[in-house]
């Protein structure tokens, strides 16, 4: 990170566009999956849960390390700090509510919660395809922005999205 907190100052101090951190490390969902491939890890869920919750921990852990010496850095200049972790396939997403309230969701606490304690910047969170029946646990676990709204993917219609979910979340 030489040099990138006196960049961030710089382009703060010289526009009036919004600064953001972009996606500096996968989600910790998308991650297991390009570590252990999807089929696989999609199976670890089921066959071995305590693997799986070791390796997602492990990840988040990780993750909230790259985050912490970048947001030592930046986090006083940037007004959004994104994050993705890709949960969505066309139809629907990859697992069921239940399983990411009990694996993933309490990674994106901890690791949302400790961007929040860092910087004042909103959490942009990308995930592509059909995330509909995620979106009320996105909201709990500190997401202010979901991107993209991909429109395509089954039960994601920009009028319904924004007549649920609006007050509370921000499309991007």
């Amino acid at each position: 990170v030489d040099g990138v907190r006196e960049e961030a100052r710089r382009l703060f101090e010289g526009t009036t566009y919004a600064i953001v951190a972009d996606i500096m490390c996968g989600g910790p969902f998308e991650q297991c999956c390009n570590l252990r491939g999807y089929d696989n890890f999609l199976v670890d869920i089921y066959e071995d849960p305590r693997f799986a919750r070791t390796l997602i921990e492990m990840v988040t852990d990780v993750d909230m390390a790259f985050w912490e010496v970048f947001l030592e850095a930046v986090g006083d200049f940037v007004q959004v700090v994104t994050q993705g972790d890709d949960l969505g396939m066309q139809t629907n997403s990859f697992i069921s509510r239940d399983t990411y309230r009990d694996l993933v969701k309490p990674c994106h606490k901890r690791m949302y919660g400790f961007i929040h304690s860092r910087t004042n910047a909103k959490i942009m969170m990308h995930s592509c395809g059909s995330v509909y029946d995620l979106i009320p646990e996105f909201i709990d676990v500190g997401v202010d922005i979901l991107n993209p709204l991909q429109c395509s993917a089954a039960k994601m219609d920009l009028a319904r999205l924004k007549r649920e979910f609006g007050r509370d979340l921000c499309y991007w």
